[in-house]
C-alpha cells in the first residue's frame, strides 16, 4: 500500500489506540475500514480480532481471507499464519506445500533483513520437517497439470497449474501464464500472464526471464520498453539461455535499450561477447550478425586466452591491454584477471583502476546471482575489499 491519506492515517491511530485499550469493539470498524484500504497490518490485526472473536463472533473463514490479504502483501506475520492455518489440514492434499511455500518466502526475506539466528534456525527446521511432503505434493501438482495439458484439457490444465503455481512451483507458474498469454483455457490475459511469468523468473528460470523480456520488448500486456527488456535478457544471458545472449548482443550492437550510465561499456566488444556465446549454442541469428558485423575480430576467448597467455610469460604490461576490452564489456573471467595484476603493484594510480574495473562488473552483478559467474564475482569482491576501504579511507581523510 503507498502512503496514508490523512483521514486513513488518523482513523489507523484511533484503532490502534483501542486495541491498545483491549476495547475490540470499538477498534473493530476502524481497522476494518484502514483494512478495506489495503493496509497489511491492519488486514493481519481485522483477521486476528475475527479468528479470536474479539469485538464480533468468531469466524475462522473469513480470518483465513484477511490473513491471506496481508499474506499477499509480504507481511510476516501473516504468512507465519497462513502457514499455521494450512498445516492444521495436512490431509488435505496441497496444503503442506502451500505452506511450505510462505515459510520459504519468510526465509527468503530473513536472509535479506536483520533477524536473530535463533527465528532463522526455528524457520528453517520447521521447513526441514515438512520438506519432503511439501516437494512430493508440489511435483504432483505439476504432473497432472501437464497431463491435463497434453490430454488438451485446456481449462482442466490452467485450474491445476494454477493450485500447482500456488504450492511454489516455478514450471507451473511459467506454465500458467505461457497459457494465459496464448488464451489456452480463459481468455488471453497478457498481463496476468506477465505476472506469473515474472514470478517464475524471479526463481531463477532462465526461459521465463527471457520471455519477460521478449513481453516488454513487444509490450505485451505493458506499454513496449526495450529498457525493462534488456534488463530481463541479461538476466537470462547469465544463466545460459541462447536466444537471450542473442538479444543482449543485438541490442548492444544497435544501442537499444541500454542504461544511461553504461557510458563506460565497450558496446562492440560486448555484443560480440554474447553474440559468441549464442553462436556456440548453435543460434543462427548470432552467427549470422557475427559474421555480417565482427567477421575481421578476435573472438572474446581468442582475445581472452592470447592475454593469459602474456600473462603466463610475466609480460604483464601486454597482457593487460587485451584485457581492457574484455573489461570494459564486462567479461567476468577477464575482469578478475585484470584486478589480480593490477593488485600486485602497491600502486594508487593501478589501486584506482582496480576499483574502477570492479565498478564496472558491479553493474551486472545483479543479474548473475546462482548463475555460473557468481563464483567469479565473489572472488573479484574478496579481492577488492580491502583496497576499497583503503580507497575510501583516503577520501576521507584526504
Amino acid at each position: 500500500m503507498g502512503l496514508f491519506k490523512d483521514d486513513s492515517q488518523k482513523t489507523w491511530e484511533k484503532a490502534l489506540k483501542a486495541l491498545e485499550k483491549e476495547k475490540w469493539a470499538k477498534a473493530l470498524p476502524l481497522v476494518k475500514k484502514v483494512a478495506d484500504e489495503g493496509l497489511s497490518s491492519a488486514q493481519y490485526q481485522y483477521a486476528l480480532l475475527l479468528e479470536q472473536g474479539l469485538g464480533t463472533a468468531p469466524d475462522a473463514a473469513e480470518a483465513a481471507l484477511w490473513y491471506e490479504k496481508a499474506a499477499q502483501q509480504k507481511h510476516l506475520k501473516a504468512m507465519l499464519t497462513m502457514a499455521r492455518l494450512l498445516l492444521q489440514s495436512p490431509e488435505t492434499c496441497g496444503n503442506t506445500a502451500k505452506a511450505y511455500t510462505w515459510y520459504q518466502t519468510v526465509y527468503e526475506i530473513m536472509e535479506n533483513r536483520f533477524f536473530a539466528d535463533s527465528e532463522r534456525d526455528d524457520l528453517q527446521s520447521k521447513m526441514e520437517a515438512i520438506q519432503e511432503k511439501a516437494l512430493d505434493e508440489r511435483q504432483t501438482a505439476t504432473d497432472r497439470a501437464h497431463e491435463a495439458y497434453e490430454a488438451e484439457n485446456y481449462e482442466t490444465a490452467l485450474t491445476l497449474f494454477s493450485e500447482a503455481a500456488q504450492m511454489g512451483s516455478e514450471n507451473a507458474m511459467l506454465s500458467y501464464g505461457i497459457m494465459l498469454a496464448k488464451g489456452q483455457g480463459a481468455a488471453r490475459d497478457y498481463g496476468r500472464a506477465f505476472g506469473y511469468i515474472k514470478k517464475a523468473a524471479q526463481k531463477g528460470s532462465a526461459y521465463a526471464q527471457f520471455l519477460c523480456g521478449d513481453m516488454c520488448l513487444y509490450g505485451m500486456g505493458m506499454e513496449e520498453s526495450a529498457d525493462h527488456a534488456f534488463k530481463f535478457y541479461l538476466q537470462a544471458a547469465y544463466w545460459g539461455n541462447a536466444d537471450a545472449q542473442y538479444q543482449c548482443g543485438r541490442m548492444y550492437h544497435e544501442r537499444q535499450g541500454l542504461p544511461l550510465d553504461l557510458v563506460s561499456i565497450d558496446y562492440d566488444t560486448a555484443a560480440r561477447k554474447w553474440l559468441e556465446m549464442a553462436a556456440a549454442q548453435g543460434h543462427q541469428e548470432a552467427a549470422q550478425l557475427l559474421a555480417d558485423e565482427f567477421a575481421d575480430a578476435p573472438s572474446i576467448e581468442e582475445q581472452y586466452q592470447k592475454a593469459m597467455a602474456a600473462c603466463q610469460a610475466g609480460k604483464h604490461d601486454e597482457a593487460l591491454p587485451l584485457l581492457q576490452p574484455l573489461v570494459n564489456a564486462v567479461y567476468f573471467p577477464a575482469t578478475l584477471s585484470y584486478i589480480q595484476l593490477l593488485l600486485e603493484k602497491d600502486d594508487w594510480q593501478k589501486i584506482d583502476d582496480a576499483i574502477y574495473a570492479r565498478q564496472q562488473a558491479y553493474m551486472d552483478s545483479q543479474y548473475i546471482k546462482g548463475s555460473p559467474y557468481e563464483e567469479t564475482w565473489n572472488q573479484i569482491e574478496t579481492l577488492m575489499k580491502p583496497y576499497a576501504n583503503r580507497f575510501l579511507d583516503d577520501l576521507v581523510l584526504g
